[in-house]
């Protein structure tokens, strides 16, 4: 890959991850399908030997859809594709015209007919009647000659239903379905014979979990040997040696920092981040490019001013997560998504092994060629930075003593998050033991791990530590979680609970479900009174509750976690009393003050209702 002539070495892989950022305001913004032909094409006439668009391309399910689709292997009149700006509905617009096409089909117009099917790949650039008149010709007369491929955000979809097809309730009803945020086994099964049957196929990009194909993927295509260290662009560079840049590539190419990353965004995801296609890949291409630029890494990052500990900041670790008091020569433009992770930050996470072992790497007076940080060993610009502080730290003067002393605890919290991409410092964090809790059992409904650590830590909040089968009889208002307790609600409801784990989206087993990768990442905890199923309390849980449940587990008795949940908790214990009522019992209220619980039950005197204090225990 060689320029033409530039007053830089620059490299094209550099420019084109920077393009795909969201928050990159001097580059082209080729994050959006329709830009990124042409910018593309403007890169290979500038740089000869700039990947194919086959090398680029991450292989997904929906690929197969779109030979399927070009075979005649789906036999439907229709197909929908509905969800977010920037989930890859254009983008498979444009698979599906290529299929179809072997000399290359493009949609260079809003609607174009290729092979047998009249393809539209954003809905709103037709007008409302014009997206009429083709639904009925599709959907109604079934007199085309064309089937249909329509691309639409959910929100137009619903809009444009409410106004048409009142002739037709079924197909009406397939799509509300379709477009609802929740859909367990038996609803989604009742949807794929409906859509059958409506010869439509809706394919809702909502649904559609890729984090863990879709980011390895984009790895792997981005960072092989000879787009980096091996191409003219960065063997001719004279800041090589010392580009965050390149660090990143070589770093990022391994499978176990792939997995690392990987594991963070899925559980923003099964925290209730929706991750479109557009949003994921720009905080990958952040994490590529450090934030940076060529220009930067030749310029500001090798002048005079310029230290290891300063390069560093760039590095894919410190990009992704924000970072106070960031004092780098080149400030870094965040994805909006880094603040979605900021609480999974490793390098906020403190470790007395882990630290102390940074702080010996400093005072160290000549590291070893194999220095290593707990078991992991040190890569060249964590090393470079490790020499340059045990320098300072030698040499420093009095005066001098609190800059560097700020330095050496940004440097401890850089080595948390290097240690934990490349060690198994994330395996033991609280929140990766929640991912791992709630994706085996979205994966499999059959395990019973997740379910028995709620119960558990539900009840140990109650104090009834040992039971994990059931919900105890004793609940507490979540103000009585506090450590030291202050006045909060006890209720005797006089029944335990049964309970059981719930999930969801199902996809449709036959029209969707083989296509497109998904993952039933809404996960609720159903539970009723013993005896009595007919109607139950549900508690929904996520990565950043189960977190805190496991908190309690681990016998933490201050639960500062709990204070965003104290809510959804307090209404899972209402219906449960609501609940218990309904079958009889007489649920007690008790006063908890002061270790002192006052038993409260409502009496009738002369037909007038009053409360009773009964003795305290």
């Amino acid at each position: 890959m060689e320029a033409k002539c530039s007053p830089f070495s620059i490299h094209p892989m550099v420019d084109y991850l920077n393009s795909l950022r969201t928050q990159e305001s001097d580059t082209n913004p080729s994050y959006v399908h329709e830009n990124r032909r042409a910018y593309l094409e403007g890169l290979r006439e500038k740089w000869q030997g700039f990947p194919r668009d086959d090398e680029l391309h991450v292989t997904t399910r929906l690929d197969a859809l779109a030979t399927a689709l070009a075979k005649g292997q789906i036999d439907v009149d229709a197909l929908f594709l509905t969800g977010d700006a920037g989930d890859g509905k254009t983008a498979f617009c444009e698979r599906v015209a290529t299929e179809l096409d072997s000399a290359g089909g493009r949609l260079g117009s809003s609607i174009e007919t290729i092979g047998g099917w009249t393809i539209v790949k954003d809905a709103s650039e037709i007008p409302v009647t014009g997206l009429i008149d083709l639904l009925e010709k599709h959907l109604l007369r079934r007199d085309g000659n064309t089937r249909l491929l329509l691309a639409i955000n959910e929100g137009r979809l619903r809009r444009l239903f409410r106004s048409s097809l009142q002739s037709r309730p079924p197909l009406r009803e397939v799509i509300d379905t379709a477009l609802r945020p929740w859909l367990d086994f038996a609803e989604a099964k009742a949807l794929d014979e409906k859509m059958a049957v409506e010869r439509l196929m809706i394919v809702n990009f909502r649904h559609r979990f890729h984090v863990r194909t879709v980011l390895p993927g984009l790895l792997r295509a981005w960072t092989p040997p000879s787009f980096w260290e091996e191409s003219p662009a960065c063997s001719t560079c004279p800041a090589r040696t010392t580009c965050p840049i390149l660090a990143n590539a070589v770093s990022l190419r391994e499978h176990q920092v792939q997995d690392r990353l990987a594991d963070v965004m899925t559980a923003v995801h099964f925290a209730g981040q929706r991750l479109p296609f557009r949003r994921l890949q720009a905080l990958v291409a952040l994490a590529c490019t450090g934030g940076l630029r060529c220009e930067q890494v030749q310029g500001e990052l090798a002048g005079p001013q310029a230290t290891p500990a300063m390069r560093l900041r760039h590095r894919y670790y410190e990009a992704i997560f924000p970072s106070a008091g960031f004092d780098s020569l080149v400030p870094i433009h965040r994805e909006p998504l880094c603040q979605s992770i900021a609480a999974l930050d490793p390098g906020q996470r403190t470790s007395r092994t882990l630290d102390s072992a940074a702080s010996a790497l400093v005072l160290e007076e000549k590291l070893p060629v194999d220095a290593a940080i707990d078991g992991v060993q040190l890569e060249p610009m964590e090393r470079a930075a490790a020499e340059q502080l045990s320098t300072q730290v030698r040499t420093a003067s009095e005066p001098a003593a609190e800059d560097l002393a700020a330095e050496l605890a940004r440097f401890t919290r850089s080595l948390r998050r290097f240690h934990a991409f490349n060690g198994v410092g994330m395996n033991v964090a609280g929140w990766h033991r929640a991912l791992t809790l709630l994706e085996t059992f979205a994966l499999d409904d059959h395990s019973t791990d997740l379910q028995k650590t709620v119960i558990g830590a539900l009840n140990r909040l109650q104090r009834s530590p040992d039971r994990r089968d059931s919900l105890t009889d004793q609940q507490f208002d979540p103000g009585g979680f506090r450590n030291p307790e202050r006045l909060a609600l006890v209720l005797d409801l006089g029944v335990y609970f049964d309970c059981r784990l719930v999930r969801g989206p199902e996809l449709p087993p036959t029209m969707c479900k083989p296509w497109m990768e998904s993952c039933p990442s809404d996960i609720r905890l159903q539970a009723w009174p013993h005896g009595s199923p007919d109607h139950h309390a549900e508690l929904t849980l996520d990565a950043h509750l189960i977190a805190a449940l496991l908190s309690i587990e681990d016998g933490y008795t201050e639960h500062a976690g709990l204070g965003a949940y104290r809510r959804d908790i307090a209404r899972f214990f209402s219906h449960l009393l609501q609940l218990a009522t309904g079958t009889g019992r007489s649920p007690i209220i008790g006063l908890k003050v002061a270790g002192q619980t006052l038993r409260v039950t409502g009496v009738k005197t002369n037909g007038v209702a009053r409360l009773q204090f009964l003795r305290g225990r």
